[in-house]
């Protein structure tokens, strides 16, 4: 959850353009503003940090949301120390599309402490007290970070100032004791409900918890049983790690006389888990169903075009492997298999790691990453170059190289075996997604099995080929044909190359895409240049390869509009986020929901021959079936967790909604589509929750 708000707090502070701040303006202004100046020994003075905000501008509560928090360091002299008495009650601040960011304040805001002196304080002193404050000021999607540092004379006098100027409720409103209210809090399928009798007229209620045990961005429902009692349920977060035994935080709402006000809610909650059914794969029966259908599409995973550039490396091993005795090639089968099983074990390992860290990671999701995209696209830039015969580098990248590619030792099958799982992540297998699904929730042992799983599917049928007599002379001898074999797989490579630029350019702009064809552009002058030998070849083919290798990470801070959004914008459809698909629901809509990226082939495939077609639009034109995307070729949390509370951990996931249905009753179809498919499970509610793997 830390890692998720994170990542949005980040995304929140690339630099934008759109609405730019005045020369010298700052959009939150800090002031210490103190009740009391002076202080008797032994006694406590009370004061302010008010912050105030331009127009359109908030700063962020304890539980930030997608921000972060406000944070006040003091320094007070020896034996002196500042409390603080509590945070006034927060407000939602909403994106640019009317969703719910994050909580926290606009306009005036004054934070309230207490300064406290020790009995030892000596009357007619003056004390200095230092206040470190830091903010993340946002509106709208432009957020910036700011801070002040301020600093008050505190007089110890031998008594107390008796005249407290009055606070302006309106600013100040801090959350009220709970003594005449009543709560009563419960957990059932996933979802917290709160029952409230309230002791006055209340209205406009709104919960904010202190500790992000509910998903800031989740619509909350109030049912209202009379004006003083009321019922609010919202969803929990099934990926928060904290305590849920028990429930704390504050009910905002506006009274009768239309003030906004809250109080502070503190009751025990039902630990259970938040989603039984997602826990249900736990049994033994499920982790071997896991593992079947792991290998399974470990297998089918060979023949997926995602590891097309893998299979052209391994056809000229193959090749080369004809002459080799068999306990060599046998050995090789191994280093290969090794190769895949290590690589899915990393990744396994990762994700029992990332499950704490960023539970929203999935499968592909490293393709997320415009840096890692371009890295690959060099990669394969490289590797097609070498199978020339252009880029001869010395060293350990030449080691690197050609162990990828064509090398005959263990080396180089153990690093294909690896790439091959790389490349391979864009493509979901048929069988795959239950499995990936599984592993994102089972125990470490069962995850980590099921990766296994998966290596063994895909690495089985080179070890056939490396073990089986019979299959080896099928091979064809080696010759001078290899070395044009070699060239002419050299150009899969920049087909896979042009594919990842195109990908980039998606996630980025077409900047990102000219930035990446530049950076290929320099290894193929560095691999020109070092093919010259000499002092000059060697110092320009260094300098062009450190500035390809340079050149990654500006993209990192480009963003464009992929292919999926304009695909949702010219057939008239909807941008996902779990509002929206909860507003169409209740407003008794039918709605096809999938999730696709720019660097999915299967999702890409599918788009083509079954969602893009006109036979398909027109159906759903004449059943009244609203179309609604969600685009994850780059890191969306919330698409992310949605995913996962399907039980899958990729794309593509293709969901339908019949009329009536709730959220969470989507009826998932098949990851391979056909128009019949589509009209199949759209025309009829298909009985049960799953129409397919």
């Amino acid at each position: 959850m830390l890692a998720v708000a994170l990542a949005l707090s980040l995304s929140c502070l690339a630099p934008s353009l759109a609405q730019p701040l005045p020369a010298n303006a700052s959009p939150v202004e800090a002031t210490l503003s103190p009740v009391s100046a002076r202080i008797e020994p032994g006694g406590a003075a009370d004061v302010r940090i008010r912050l105030e905000h331009q127009p359109g501008w908030s700063t962020f509560w304890i539980n930030p949301g997608a921000g972060e928090a406000i944070i006040a360091r003091w320094e007070a002299p020896e034996g002196w120390s500042v409390e603080a008495e509590g945070w006034p009650t927060p407000r939602r601040i909403m994106d640019g599309e009317g969703r719910v960011f994050g909580y926290g304040y606009d306009e005036t805001l004054l934070l309230p402490f207490r300064i406290v002196a020790p009995n030892t304080a000596r009357p007619g002193a003056i004390k200095s007290v230092e206040l470190e404050v830091q903010w993340l000021a946002c509106r709208e999607q432009d957020c910036v970070e700011g801070g002040a540092s301020l600093s008050l004379d505190v007089e110890v006098s031998a008594s107390a100032e008796t005249s407290r100027p009055e606070m302006n409720p309106d600013v100040l409103t801090l959350p009220e004791s709970a003594d005449q209210w009543r709560f009563d809090a419960s957990t059932a399928q996933g979802e917290i409900r709160l029952q409230i009798i309230a002791p006055e007229v209340i209205d406009d209620l709104y919960f904010f918890p202190v500790e992000p045990v509910i998903w800031h961005a989740d619509p909350q429902t109030v049912t209202r049983v009379s004006s003083t009692e009321h019922e609010l349920s919202v969803r929990t977060d099934p990926f928060y790690q904290g305590d849920r035994s028990r429930l704390s935080g504050v009910l905002a709402f506006t009274d009768g006389e239309g003030a906004y006000r809250g109080v502070s809610v503190a009751l025990p909650l039902d630990a259970q888990s938040p989603s039984s059914e997602a826990a249900a794969p736990a049994t033994p029966q499920g982790v071997w169903k896991a593992i079947m259908f792991a290998f399974l599409g470990g297998l089918i995973l060979n023949l997926m075009p995602c590891v097309l550039p893998v299979l052209s490396l391994k056809a000229i091993a193959l090749a080369r492997s004809a002459g080799m005795k068999p306990a060599a090639m046998r050995a090789d089968g191994w280093a290969y298999a090794a190769g895949v099983s290590s690589c899915f074990g990393l990744i396994g390992l990762a994700v029992l790691t990332g499950r704490s860290i960023m539970p929203a990671a999935g499968w592909g999701s490293q393709l997320q990453n415009p840096v890692i995209v371009m890295g690959l696209a060099l990669l394969m830039t490289g590797v097609g170059l070498n199978l020339l015969g252009v880029l001869k580098l010395g060293g350990s990248l030449q080691r690197l190289g050609g162990a990828v590619q064509t090398r005959p030792g263990l080396q180089g099958a153990f690093l294909t075996g690896m790439l091959a799982v790389l490349v391979a992540a864009p493509c979901t297998a048929p069988f795959m997604a239950s499995a990936l699904g599984y592993a994102m929730i089972a125990s470490p042992l069962g995850a980590l099995a099921v990766f296994l799983s998966l290596g063994s599917g895909l690495a089985l049928p080179y070890l056939v080929i490396t073990h089986a007599p019979a299959t080896q002379r099928l091979l064809p001898k080696p010759g001078p044909w290899m070395q044009t074999l070699q060239q002419v797989l050299a150009f899969p490579m920049f087909v896979t190359a042009i594919w990842l630029l195109w990908v980039l350019g998606a996630q980025t702009s077409h900047d990102g895409m000219a930035i990446g064809l530049l950076a290929c552009l320099a290894l193929a002058g560095a691999a020109k240049a070092l093919s010259h030998g000499g002092r000059v070849g060697q110092t320009l083919g260094a300098s062009l390869i450190v500035l390809g290798a340079s050149s990654v990470l500006p993209v990192a801070w480009l963003s464009g509009s992929s292919a999926a959004a304009e695909l949702v914008e010219s057939q008239g459809g909807e941008d996902f986020s779990r509002q929206a698909l909860a507003l169409l629901l209740a407003d008794n809509q039918k709605v096809f929901l999938y999730f696709t990226a720019d660097w999915c082939i299967t999702c890409k495939v599918n788009e083509a021959t079954a969602l893009r077609t006109p036979t398909t639009l027109d159906h759903f034109d004449r059943n009244d079936i609203r179309l609604m995307v969600g685009d994850w070729t780059r890191e969306d949390p919330e698409i992310s967790r949605f995913i996962a509370d399907y039980g899958r951990a990729g794309v593509p996931l293709y969901l339908y909604f019949e009329r009536g249905a709730g959220i969470d009753e989507g009826v998932i179809l098949p990851q391979v589509l056909t128009e019949e498919l589509i009209r199949q499970h759209t025309t009829e509610a298909p009985q049960g929750a799953e129409a397919g793997q």
